[in-house]
């Protein structure tokens, strides 16, 4: 049994681009829901409601912007929905080099969003019936926030070892779509090789 976890945007928005700016509209965890939460962590940060962190200068520096009024003005530049999701998950990579640096809140955003990752997969093993069988099954991740060596694979591999015990983690060798186009063709047809993979735990 093989299971595919990944870290793409996957967000169904409503038609307007100006109301896509709550959770609701993505899958929790993804790329895009990072996004968001670095948006209103920078938003408390600079109002006094939350606590300082790194992600002010890094976002500031990623947009080229110098002030909250610029960051406005980045949100309202999209020109579609496709657009303004690329544009707010791209900023999901800088809560991994912020936390690395130590920062407490890009940290905690990494937490939140291998919890909500982790709770998916369960959510798939348990669907599968792979939790009560409690045989090894294969776990494929892939996806622009789980490259291995980073801090947020190291969370979700200790994560998984007390969640989904039986997991055995692999990682296909090519980019997400790759592989999940090998993965589709294979669940159609057992016989198609699997996607060139590489194991990880």
């Amino acid at each position: 049994m093989m299971v595919m976890a990944t870290s793409t945007v996957r967000c169904n928005p409503p038609a307007s681009p100006l109301l896509c700016d709550q959770p609701r509209h993505c899958h929790p965890g993804c790329a895009y829901d990072i996004g968001l939460r670095v948006l209103s962590a920078i938003s408390r940060a600079q109002d006094g409601r939350g606590a300082d962190t790194l992600l002010v200068n890094a976002v500031y520096r990623h947009l080229g912007a110098q002030r909250a009024e610029d960051l406005i003005r980045w949100a309202r530049s999209h020109q579609s929905i496709h657009q303004r999701v690329s544009g707010v998950a791209s900023l999901a990579r800088l809560v991994l080099d912020c936390a690395s640096r130590g920062d407490s809140v890009a940290d905690a955003l990494l937490r939140h969003a291998v919890g909500e990752l982790l709770r998916a997969i369960k959510a798939v093993v348990a669907k599968l019936g792979l939790d009560r069988s409690r045989q090894p099954f294969n776990l494929v991740l892939a996806g622009p926030m789980l490259s291995d060596g980073t801090l947020f694979m190291q969370y979700l591999l200790e994560a998984l070892k007390d969640g989904v015990p039986t997991a055995d983690v692999i990682y296909p060798l090519g980019d997400a779509a790759e592989a999940a186009a090998w993965l589709a063709l294979w669940l159609l047809n057992p016989r198609n090789p699997t996607p060139p993979l590489r194991r990880g735990l």
